[in-house]
């Protein structure tokens, strides 16, 4: 059953209202990053022949200084790739760009890292148990129905350019008999599956994943709910403005 929520709750969220959001984030620049994303969010939604089912749209905030990065893109079988992606700094939303690898189709921004890295489950923050250290992996991935490429990838952001570093990777296909082989990598070495396999647990290991992570909306490829996806076909202004709502409703800084 679709949720309806107040015009008026909408405007207070979107017009900022500080109590939503977490103590990290100054009550000066909280408004500032939701009213100017949300017209970019919106924009993007509207454009001619999006697949909307495909669409997922994520705030995270991947350098740390209480102000959410946005990315949205498609993520679905053989789709994967980002379409938009900035941060707010210095009082205006600045277009991010990427350099290190992915498993993405570069799009038009020219993004090597998909955005099956930024599904729900897929963009995790993470504390080094030693250090303390921010820790924040993409788990990307693509291809067809026959193979598969991918990896977990660790996300740094300075200024306006976005760093990815694979930690562990993969490649893998189906041969005639119905069997999937593959190739896999850790730390940008050759290895085994069943290396591949510790190298990815004992670094794990070493994280402690927050509680609170990204912010998602998706539509039906990527919803929890195939009834009730966020993002729908032919949306009414006052349909995105309630996805909007509840983009960010749900964020909050992670501790």
């Amino acid at each position: 059953m679709k949720r309806w929520i107040s015009s008026a709750a909408i405007a207070s969220l979107l017009m900022g209202d500080s109590l939503a959001y977490g103590a990290s984030t100054s009550t000066a620049q909280q408004p500032k990053w939701k009213d100017a994303y949300k017209k970019y969010i919106a924009n993007y939604l509207k454009s001619e022949d999006l697949m909307i089912g495909d669409c997922v749209i994520t705030l995270v905030d991947i350098d740390r200084d209480g102000v959410p990065e946005l990315f949205g893109g498609l993520s679905y079988r053989t789709e994967n790739v980002i379409d938009i992606a900035y941060t707010y700094k210095n009082g205006k939303v600045q277009k991010l760009t990427q350099k290190g690898p992915g498993a993405g189709d570069s799009g038009s921004i020219g993004f090597n890292l998909g955005m099956t890295a930024f599904v729900k489950g897929h963009i995790l923050v993470y504390k080094e148990k030693k250090t303390g250290k921010y820790v924040v992996i993409g788990k990307d991935s693509g291809g067809g129905a026959v193979s598969v490429s991918g990896g977990d990838y660790s996300l740094t952001l300075n200024g306006t350019v976005l760093t990815t570093k694979e930690i562990n990777g993969f490649y893998e296909e189906q041969t005639e008999g119905g069997n999937w082989e593959g190739i896999y990598y850790s730390s940008g070495k050759k290895v085994s599956k069943k290396q591949y396999d510790a190298s990815r647990s004992n670094y794990y290991a070493q994280l402690t994943a927050l509680t609170k992570q990204s912010s998602t909306i998706a539509g039906s490829s990527n919803a929890n709910s195939f009834s009730d996806p966020d993002l729908r076909y032919d949306m009414t202004d006052s349909e995105i403005n309630e996805a909007i709502y509840k983009l960010y409703q749900s964020y909050s800084p992670s501790k």
